[in-house]
């Protein structure tokens, strides 16, 4: 009992320590307009204060607004208009959806869409791209769905896939070999498992909906090839059946 008590004893001094001698506040989101601190149990969002969304709420322009903090969605529909998350933010969308009726940018942060859904579709705007400079990024993985107009990325800011994507992103305005064109030609913007895009990779990995709009990963496809050992058992199987309806036929 006394070997217990201090070995716990030692991991949470462990905890302590290795958080820098303080447990980290955290901040639930409690629905309305995300920007009001009011609508946090513990102020906004910010760096040492992460929050998490699990209901409905809004935000607008987020430039600034939650510098350096973590921010984990597992429910509930976030967005408004348009929005730039800035200033070394992190959102991981785990669930919900992130909606905008024109564009989200990711500027100098990241956000990692590994569940859920994105939906930007004006169709004037309709983007979710990182962007500037300062290298924003976006991290697909996992069951992530997106719908937007377009898809992209600006000049410094990257979106990678992950291996094993079980999602899709439909893009209403792309056709024919635009997701190709896309992938492959801005290699530097575009990347799988961290590494560029060629054509043998997109061909051995990706998969379009004919009419040019939808990308995922490939499934398993093609004949189902048995075991050698299968195989023969079904051989003999065979010859088997033909053997005795042979006997049959000879028999009448």
């Amino acid at each position: 009992m006394k070997a217990t008590k201090t070995l716990t004893a030692l991991l949470a001094i462990g905890v302590f320590l290795s958080l820098g001698g303080a447990v980290p506040a955290a901040t639930i989101f409690l629905g309305g307009n995300a920007l009001d601190a009011a609508n946090w149990s513990n102020g906004i969002p910010a760096a040492g204060n992460p929050g998490t969304v699990a209901v409905d709420g809004s935000f607008g322009n987020l430039h600034s607004a939650f510098a350096g903090a973590t921010i984990t969605q597992t429910a509930g529909t976030m967005g408004g208009g348009k929005a730039q998350i800035t200033t070394g933010t992190t959102w991981n969308l785990l669930g919900g959806e992130l909606y905008f009726s024109r564009y989200l940018q990711v500027r100098n942060s990241t956000v990692n869409v590994s569940g859920g859904t994105v939906t930007a579709t004006n169709s004037s705007y309709g983007t979710f791209a990182p962007s500037g400079n300062d290298g924003g990024t976006i991290n697909i993985s996992d069951s992530a769905e997106l719908t937007t107009r377009t898809a992209g990325a600006d000049l410094g800011g990257t979106i990678d896939i992950a291996s094993g994507w079980t999602g899709f992103w439909h893009a209403n305005d792309f056709s024919t070999d635009d997701w190709m064109n896309r992938l492959v030609n801005d290699f530097d913007k575009w990347t799988y498992n961290g590494s560029d895009i060629t054509g043998a990779i997109f061909d051995a990995t990706f998969e379009v909906t004919p009419d040019g709009k939808t990308l995922s990963m490939q499934t398993a496809s093609g004949p189902i090839v048995p075991e050698p050992s299968t195989f023969l058992i079904w051989s003999l199987g065979l010859l088997g059946l033909a053997w005795y309806a042979r006997s049959r036929r000879s028999g009448q």
